[in-house]
């Protein structure tokens, strides 16, 4: 028996908000945005007067890329608001998209990142969804999850999904298939890969490596994948590697680190906080030369960092402790756009658990008990 579409929705929920989360070292993949190419020809097929082949990808079945800033349009991506940029890979009916990546460590965590959807149902007899499944080095890490519309500008659904690595490499493989028949669609964006370890909250894109590189100059986006911009007077984000034209040479995680330039905020809303623990955020951070940007660093409402941000003197540290208030914090990172041009840069977002000092002499006073007992 099927679940229903509720049942469903609650499932990616969980996989999404629980687990233990992650920190270290991102892994390279490429065109995770899928921005890399043109795709001049409606609806977005591959071949004929578009490219052949996704760059950095694999495919199979009918799959394409879609885009509301070229000639291909979005007919597979035709609701819900794209998550990075202004493009998403799409595949319609059967088919997957697939990658070999490298640089990981056996015996470590990882989670996998990425934005899915359905095409709407306007396109394709009520109720139809597409089901989604995803492997790494051959092996499943999600069993194939229904994935219903979101609908009007709504987000993608985010979908964060942990495993152990049995090798230094692994193929990426993310399937599609009918789940209910009928002509379906699922659009796919911001693929990301980082190592993480337990004790930690899910930070979406937390350093910023779904856009990809080689973005047009100077790397402004309108969408930052797991992140609500708000801009004011003179406003812009933007996504650098460490020789982009905002950067001063600043990436201290992955390759990729965002700007806030003049008057602009990202937050993100997470989940999987307990009222009353403590945490720790931690972030590095940095002000272009020039202007010294004013920054303003909130998390569940409480200030972690106020005030003019030094700029030419290299990469700075925040760490921040506070006790939780809200099961679901918003963690607001902003550039007051205090002076004229000035810009904010930061990366490699973290947010753990501080275990409690009672609990910690607990453990100890355990440890000992136990090798007493042996003794």
């Amino acid at each position: 028996m099927r679940p229903s579409q509720l049942s469903l929705k609650t499932t990616l929920t969980v996989l999404i908000l629980t687990g233990a989360p992650l920190f270290a070292a991102s892994i390279t993949i490429q065109n995770p945005s899928f921005q890399a190419q043109d795709f001049t020809s409606f609806p977005g097929y591959l071949g004929g007067a578009n490219p052949a082949t996704i760059t950095g990808w694999g495919t199979t079945g009918g799959a394409g890329i879609n885009g509301n800033d070229i000639g291909a349009g979005a007919p597979f991506a035709d609701n819900g608001t794209i998550p990075d940029g202004s493009r998403v890979a799409f595949i319609q009916g059967g088919g997957s998209l697939s990658q070999t990546v490298t640089g990981l460590t056996a015996g470590k965590q990882y989670w996998l990142q990425g934005y899915v959807n359905s095409r709407g149902p306007g396109a394709s007899p009520l109720g139809s969804m597409p089901a989604v499944g995803v492997s790494f080095g051959g092996t499943p890490i999600l069993p194939a999850q229904p994935i219903p519309a979101v609908g009007g500008a709504n987000a993608y659904h985010k979908v964060n999904i942990p495993f152990t690595a049995a090798a230094t490499s692994g193929e990426i493989l993310i399937s599609s298939a009918p789940f209910t028949g009928g002509d379906v669609a699922l659009a796919i964006d911001g693929i990301t890969l980082i190592q993480r370890d337990a004790g930690e909250v899910v930070v979406f894109n937390p350093s910023f490596e779904a856009s990809g590189t080689g973005l047009n100059f100077p790397g402004y986006l309108p969408n930052i994948a797991g992140w609500t911009r708000t801009l004011g007077i003179g406003g812009n984000s933007a996504v650098n590697t460490a020789g982009g034209p905002f950067s001063n040479g600043f990436s201290p995680e992955g390759l990729n680190h965002v700007v806030l330039q003049n008057e602009a905020s990202l937050s993100q809303e997470l989940s999987g906080v307990v009222i009353g623990n403590s945490y720790r955020l931690t972030l590095d951070y940095y002000g272009r030369d020039g202007i010294a940007p004013t920054g303003l660093i909130t998390i569940d409402g409480k200030t972690a960092l106020s005030g003019l941000i030094p700029n030419g003197g290299g990469q700075l540290s925040l760490s921040y402790d506070f006790v939780a208030s809200s099961s679901t914090p918003t963690l607001n990172i902003a550039n007051l756009g205090v002076g004229a041009d000035s810009s904010l840069l930061f990366d490699n977002i973290s947010l753990r658990a501080i275990p409690e000092p009672a609990s910690s002499l607990l453990a100890l006073l355990g440890t000992t008990l136990l090798y007493r007992r042996r003794r």
